[in-house]
């Protein structure tokens, strides 16, 4: 099970992080660039990642959720 559906194009999350709407490219905030890096790599971690990917690491040990 994907833990976020796969869609396609690049605004699978807001195109800024901070929501500012009148961020974008052409009018970026100072940060744009260094978050925009972080949520690519964000989205491509999520992506490849699945629930049980998740539930294997709880199961060794590698993580753990405290419920």
């Amino acid at each position: 099970m994907e833990i976020i559906p796969n869609y396609s194009g690049e605004n699978r999350l807001p195109s800024c992080m901070y929501s500012l709407q009148e961020c974008n490219a052409e009018h970026p905030y100072p940060m744009h660039d260094l978050v925009g890096d972080l949520k690519i790599s964000f989205t491509k971690n999520l992506e490849e990642t699945t629930v049980d990917d998740l539930d294997a690491d709880i199961g060794t040990r590698q993580s753990f959720l405290p419920i």
